[in-house]
């Protein structure tokens, strides 16, 4: 995350299978659901 905020990302995204441990992790860790792509994963942000 250091690299993206030192080059002037303001936020951070990734998608991952719904019900997953990786959905948990994310969660766990301060990420926030957006909602769900077009391939059914959820979308998570991260403002860095």
């Amino acid at each position: 995350m250091a690299r993206l905020r030192e080059a002037g990302h303001r936020q951070a995204f990734l998608s991952t299978g719904r019900g997953t441990m990786a959905e948990s992790f994310y969660l766990a860790r301060g990420w926030q659901p957006m909602g769900l792509n077009l391939q059914g994963e959820v979308v998570f942000r991260l403002w860095l």
